[in-house]
């Protein structure tokens, strides 16, 4: 039986290759140690001191895997630029198919309740989508609400929801939609009386973590698939809803 024959060096190349895949892997490793999330200000969501439900998710999700959420506040539709041209690592919160050059996960982490908000006095009997029919319907700039309802009225996009407010208040729109808790906020901020005004539902829509389209956004997607996977199925994300008191818990 002939004999294996190593050369002299097989343990220093060994362990040179060892050296060299630990390397590239702590290198990989340091290049995701954070991410950068965009968000609009949403009180008790994504607050400006980095507290809220939403943040709290994504601190679980990626904190207990060694990366740290770097949290980026500013307009929603701005958010959503930054995530299409990958200035951002992520952007909160989309609707399904709404933004294009972006990466959607499996998982939504919330719900959206959309509603309309409108003069008590100018309406008698709310029929939901039935009832925006040939009117000025307003939202705010950069949301797509359009594409989930029937856009049979006249749109006014405005960046402001007190400038939506004033508008109403004043007859120069119908309606101003928005989701349910924004508009409860933007009411309780005295630029109006909210006694004058009624919010009704129009329907639900599920909130998705949307991610940059090249290298880090499939990490951080796959990552993000799997975390909330666990976080569903163990309670720990129901948890979370409860000690938040959300209004809703969107997975049932």
């Amino acid at each position: 039986m002939s004999k294996l024959i190593y050369p002299k060096n097989a343990s220093f190349l060994a362990l040179t290759l060892l050296s060299l895949l630990t390397f590239t892997s702590f290198n990989t490793l340091a290049q995701y140690d954070e991410i950068h999330i965009a968000s609009e200000p949403w009180e008790d969501a994504t607050n400006k001191d980095g507290t809220g439900l939403y943040w709290e998710i994504f601190q679980r999700v990626f904190e207990s895997e060694g990366i740290k959420v770097k949290p980026n506040l500013m307009t929603y539709q701005r958010s959503m630029g930054l995530v299409q041209e990958s200035k951002v690592d992520a952007s909160v919160a989309a609707y399904k198919n709404e933004v294009e050059q972006a990466l959607y996960p499996r998982w939504h982490f919330d719900a959206d309740i959309i509603s309309a908000l409108y003069r008590t006095d100018s309406l008698s009997n709310f029929q939901r989508e039935a009832s925006l029919k040939n009117k000025h319907v307003a939202w705010i700039d950069g949301y797509k609400i359009d594409q989930h309802i029937d856009k049979n009225f006249n749109l006014h996009k405005l960046m402001e929801r007190k400038h939506a407010l004033k508008l109403l208040d004043e007859g120069k729109i119908d309606f101003f939609v928005d989701a349910e808790a924004d508009l409860n906020t933007a009411l309780n901020k005295g630029y109006v009386d909210k006694q004058n005004f009624t919010i009704d539902t129009l329907k639900e829509l599920n909130l998705y973590l949307v991610f940059s389209d090249n290298e880090r956004g499939h990490f951080f997607r796959e990552l993000y698939d799997r975390r909330m996977g666990e976080m569903i199925h163990s309670g720990e994300l129901k948890a979370l809803f409860e000690k938040w008191d959300w209004n809703i818990y969107p997975f049932g």
